[in-house]
C-alpha cells in the first residue's frame, strides 16, 4: 500500500469519527469536506494518462491542488505565493539530487519541507496547504527542464506515487501543524 493511500484512508476515518474537527476548524471547512477531498484524491489518483512515452500525469496529482486553492481565492490569496511555491520546488530539485538523502526519492522529505515552510511563509492556511501540494508538481516540472538542458532529453512523470506521496505528506503535515498553531494560540493569549 502505498503511502499516500494509507494517509487519505486515515483523512476519511478520521473525518468520519470526527477526530479531524480541529484541523477542520482550523482550515474553516466541515469535516465532511476533508473526508470528501480524501474519497475523491483516492479515485482520481487510480486515472493515468499517457499522453507521449514521456508524458504521463495522473489526474489526482493534478487536482490535488486545486481544493485548498479554491479555498484560499475565498480567503483572498496573495501573490507572494508563487515565490514560495517556485522556492520549495527548487528545494525538491535540490533535495532528489541529492542521491544519498533517505527521503528524497519517495517525496517525503520534500513534502514535509513543502508543508513546514508553506505554512510559515504564507499567510493565510488554505493557500499555504494549495502551495504546498503545488510544490511537487512544480518540481516534476523542472525536473524535466534540468533534465533537457543537462541530458537533451527529459520525461515529464506526474504519474508515480512519490508525487502524491509528496503531496500528502505536505498537505497532512500542513494541517497538523495547522492545528498546533491553532490549539497554542488561545494558551498564548491567557
Amino acid at each position: 500500500m502505498q503511502l499516500y493511500t494509507l494517509l487519505l484512508l486515515c483523512i476519511v476515518l478520521l473525518s468520519v469519527t470526527g477526530a479531524s474537527a480541529p484541523a477542520c476548524d482550523a482550515l474553516g471547512m466541515r469535516r465532511w469536506h476533508a473526508a470528501f477531498f480524501a474519497v475523491s484524491i483516492l479515485a482520481l489518483s487510480r486515472f493515468t494518462v499517457l499522453l507521449k512515452p514521456e508524458c504521463s500525469i495522473n489526474f489526482g496529482a493534478l487536482l490535488l491542488p486545486l481544493f485548498p486553492a479554491r479555498r484560499a481565492l475565498k480567503e483572498g490569496a496573495r501573490f507572494g505565493a508563487w515565490a514560495v511555491l517556485l522556492l520549495f520546488a527548487a528545494l525538491g530539485v535540490a533535495l532528489s539530487r541529492l542521491g544519498g538523502l533517505y527521503g528524497a526519492e519517495n517525496g517525503l522529505l520534500s513534502g514535509l519541507a513543502a508543508g513546514c515552510g508553506a505554512l510559515l511563509l504564507c499567510d493565510t492556511p488554505c493557500l499555504a496547504l494549495g502551495v504546498a501540494a503545488a510544490a511537487p508538481l512544480l518540481q516534476a516540472a523542472i525536473t524535466m527542464c534540468v533534465d533537457m538542458l543537462a541530458k537533451g532529453y527529459g520525461a515529464l512523470d506526474i504519474s508515480g506515487s512519490a508525487v502524491l506521496n509528496a503531496q500528502v505528506v505536505a498537505v497532512c503535515f500542513g494541517a497538523l501543524l495547522l492545528c498546533l498553531f491553532a490549539v497554542r494560540a488561545p494558551l498564548r493569549q491567557e
